[in-house]
């Protein structure tokens, strides 16, 4: 048991010291507006970015996910009041636009939608 545990510590501590600790950047336009939005100019601009990530279209669960932010982006939202920006972003680079805006309707979604969120 010893060994296992020992071995256990060891490959989660490589785990952890080999972990993404920086955003990836990325300037991308959104579906609804076309509007460039650059991920660290907004951060450097003093905004809280929440990123959700969705695979859409039949992800019943995942889906639900996009509701139960909703709690969590309104403590945010007071938080950072009037800082906090909230993108939803296909999953699969295979998504267009058309099928994330029909998901944002579909799921009564308040966020400019993303695709390219396999990049």
């Amino acid at each position: 048991m010893r060994i296992f545990l020992s071995c256990l510590i060891t490959a989660f501590s490589f785990s952890i010291g080999y972990a993404q600790t920086t955003a990836m950047d990325w300037t991308r336009n959104d579906c609804d507006s076309n509007i460039s939005h650059h991920l660290f100019a907004e951060l450097d601009s003093g905004y809280v970015v929440q990123i959700d990530f969705d695979m859409i279209p039949t992800c019943p669960t995942c889906n639900a996910s996009v509701h139960t932010l909703k709690p969590m982006l309104d403590d945010k939202r007071n938080q950072y009041p009037n800082r906090l920006k909230y993108y939803c972003v296909g999953y699969d680079d295979s998504y267009t636009c058309s099928q994330m805006l029909n998901w944002k309707s579909a799921q009564s979604v308040d966020a400019p939608v993303f695709t390219g969120g396999a990049t």
